[in-house]
């Protein structure tokens, strides 16, 4: 009996740590998720699908800087210009609108008036390890008109994960890639 009782005190302290580890332990609501109040820092405001869609601004920043520096041939109405050379200081990527150019969305803006082209940026949502493509982007003309299925507002916040087929470690999935537009545009020059 005293060492079915020895046994018995030690089940009861096993169990009490246990109850105080669970009490340290994070747990996930009825959607699977940790309850942002307990994650740290900035995580706790801000969703992943925050985090990723700034990685995406700041890639069509980044993509716009390095776009032709000329002011473009033809206007939106198809009026002639001078093809000059022009460096401007100050650049922004605006997301592109679903039917309308990117000449009229750098003149809706406060800042950034006059466009310099449009980028289309797209992305493999895993780590490529080798020479396969992890992204692309092209370039298009000032007067092209995105479809809505390209702009942020054909978009939703979980579709910068989940939009189009999941591509599997080793696939190449440059075709199955999908893109987003966006207005580069710059201040007076």
């Amino acid at each position: 009996v005293a060492g079915i009782s020895t046994d018995l005190q030690g089940v009861v302290s096993s169990v009490s740590a246990l109850q105080k580890d669970m009490a340290n332990t994070v747990k996930v609501g009825e959607d699977k998720k940790i309850p942002s109040s307990i994650l740290p820092g900035s995580y706790a405001t801000h969703s992943l699908e925050d985090v990723q869609w700034q990685s995406l601004h700041m890639a069509a920043s980044a993509a716009c800087i390095g776009y032709p520096r000329r002011h473009h041939s033809k206007t939106e109405e198809g009026e002639e210009e001078k093809d000059v050379m022009y460096y401007s200081k100050s650049h922004a990527a605006i997301p592109a609108q679903y039917g309308q150019s990117c000449y009229s969305t750098c003149k809706d803006s406060r800042w950034y008036r006059n466009c310099e082209g449009q980028v289309v940026l797209g992305g493999v949502d895993r780590r490529v390890r080798d020479t396969r493509e992890a992204g692309h982007y092209f370039t298009e003309e000032c007067w092209d008109r995105p479809d809505r299925d390209h702009t942020e507002a054909g978009w939703r916040d979980e579709d910068i994960l989940d939009k189009g087929e999941r591509c599997q470690e080793g696939e190449n999935c440059h075709d199955r890639l999908e893109s987003i537009a966006y207005c580069c545009c710059a201040k007076d020059w």
